[in-house]
Formats: C-alpha cells, sequence, structure tokens
C-alpha cells in the first residue's frame, strides 16, 4: 500500500516538475474524528504541495469510541446521513482528489457519503486513503467507485490506526 501511494505521489510531483502550466492540480480532501486520518492528509498535502480541506459535520460525532459507535449505529438502522459544512474548495479547479476518511463498518465514515451524495466527482481521478482498525480500504474503494461511477479511481493507501 505504501508504495501504491508512494508512486502516486512521485507521478504526480514529476507532472508538476516538467510543466506548471499541464501540472494536475490536486486536493486533499478529508473527514477525521481522532486526528489519524488528518495527519496522513496533512502529510499527503505536504509533500504535494496540494491544497487541503476538512469535510466538517454540522453535528460532530461524540470523539468518545463507544458513544461514536452507538450514534453511526442508530443513524444506519434509521438511514439517517448526518449533514456537513459546505466544502469551500471549487473542484472545477482541481484534477486530482484525495479523500481521506475513517473506516467505519467497512466503508467511508458518514460525512463522507454525504459529501458524495452532494458533490458530482464524475471526470476526476480521485486517490482514497484512509485508516482503520481492522481493514476496509477494498470495501470502501468498492463503495466508492459504486458512488462516483463517472470518476476515474485511482489505487488507494490504508493506515492502520492501532
Amino acid at each position: 500500500m505504501k508504495l501504491i501511494l508512494a508512486t502516486t505521489i512521485v507521478a504526480l510531483t514529476a507532472a508538476s516538475c516538467c510543466s506548471k502550466s499541464n501540472a494536475p492540480k490536486a486536493l486533499v480532501l478529508y473527514y477525521s474524528l481522532t486526528g489519524n486520518t488528518k495527519a496522513v492528509a496533512e502529510e499527503i498535502a505536504n509533500r504535494l504541495g496540494a491544497d487541503i480541506e476538512e469535510i466538517v459535520c454540522v453535528n460532530p460525532y461524540d470523539t468518545n469510541f463507544q458513544a461514536c459507535i452507538q450514534r453511526c449505529m442508530q443513524e444506519r438502522e434509521q438511514g439517517v446521513i448526518p449533514d456537513i459544512q459546505p466544502v469551500k474548495a471549487d473542484l472545477s479547479q482541481y484534477d486530482v482528489i484525495f479523500i481521506g476518511y475513517p473506516v467505519w463498518f467497512g466503508t467511508y465514515a458518514p460525512p463522507i457519503d454525504k459529501y458524495l451524495l452532494t458533490e458530482d466527482l464524475s471526470g476526476k481521478k480521485i486517490v482514497p486513503f484512509c485508516t482503520f482498525g481492522s481493514g476496509g480500504l477494498e470495501s470502501s474503494t468498492a463503495d466508492l467507485e459504486a458512488e462516483e461511477p463517472f470518476a476515474e479511481i485511482l489505487p488507494g493507501y490504508g493506515v492502520r490506526a492501532a
């Protein structure tokens, strides 16, 4: 997995070095509850010189693990997806979007689901990255591909947050 992310970063960096006018412009967009995903997002943004923006819940999840799980389970049972604050980045200005999230229940956290339901990423190159306790990169990437069928989903990167 590290090799995949490193290869993606190297390719984007090389492209930006060769021709500034043709360089792909990257955005690192992420949701983080505990700071783990934020740390990965900041590292990617720093290495690429990319813009970065956090997805923020209108009603934030509790950082207490049990309270967060309980709320998330209740929302899933009721079909509720939490509202998020508007993202300020103008997606038309970006060629590549790194989307980062913690894995909850085998897929991306609900705030990412809300973002994907409100934004059209058609024609964009998407690089997923996630933090997890017991896996979920493959299943969350498959869910991302299903949600954004007209985007090019590139190989992702997962970090165990144990």
